[in-house]
Formats: C-alpha cells, structure tokens, sequence
C-alpha cells in the first residue's frame, strides 16, 4: 500500500489508474473540507467528499472491504481550511 499527503489543493496528485482503500483528513485550526476527483484536474467526477471539524480528524476505509476506489484518470484534490493535511492510501 502507497500514501500520498497532499496539503494543498492540487491538479493530478496521482495521475493513472489506481485503487484508493482509504483516506484521512486532518483539520488545522479551523474546518476543512477535501474533494477527491477522478481527472487531472480538479472539475472531474467527484468521489470523495469530506469534512472535518477545527483540530479533528475523519477517515473513510472500509473501500478494501469492497476492493476501494478505482479511478481511471488520475487524482485531484481540492482542500478548504487551514493548514489541513489529507492522507491518501492507495496500490
């Protein structure tokens, strides 16, 4: 299993097919939201959305239960908050 940390919004984080299994959201000093896109950019098909509140944490992983996520174009993410850290696990 990869990671990828990603702390600002970002075209193509990944770029190709992969499997995503999990991912968390760390929220800074105040909310954060993350959008997870399959494209290069960050107007694709969403398939993730979360939001965590001021100093929080949240995760989604129970994908591997069902083979995760696939994408076929690639990764973009679009973060709100400040200084939020998004973990993306993936193969």
């Amino acid at each position: 299993m990869n990671v990828k940390k990603v702390s600002t919004s970002s075209d193509a984080v990944l770029s190709g097919t992969y499997r995503i299994t999990r991912v968390r959201l760390i929220a800074g000093t105040d909310a954060a939201t993350a959008i997870l896109y399959d494209a290069l950019t960050q107007t694709g098909t969403e398939i993730v959305k979360l939001s965590a509140s001021a100093a929080n944490a949240v995760d989604k992983e129970n994908w591997a239960a069902f083979e995760g996520i696939v994408t076929s174009n690639g990764v973009s993410v679009t973060l709100t908050g400040t200084s939020p850290i998004l973990y993306i696990y993936y193969s």
